[in-house]
């Protein structure tokens, strides 16, 4: 929680507990002009699987989600 707290997403209280900043709140579900969709793009589990498969990617010119048997990188995903 200290992480997202040092660069603004999150506050953290006297007593230890955390809140979400003006910041923060653009990551909430549901909510107009959210950028969570965004995030969860570029910082979900999808994304940073593939990163585990970069020397693939070099080595054979083809896409990480190929080597995963995706066939449509852009269809919903199987977990958040």
């Amino acid at each position: 929680m200290r992480l997202p707290a040092s660069v603004g997403v999150f506050a953290e209280q006297e007593n230890g507990n955390f809140v979400l900043t003006s910041l923060g709140q653009c990551l909430r579900l549901g909510l107009p002009g959210s950028s969570r969709a965004m995030v969860m793009h570029f910082a979900g589990l999808r994304t940073q699987d593939s990163w585990r498969d970069l020397e693939y990617c070099v080595w054979t010119g083809e896409p990480a989600f190929r080597l995963r048997g995706v066939t449509n990188p852009f269809a919903s995903a199987s977990h958040p």
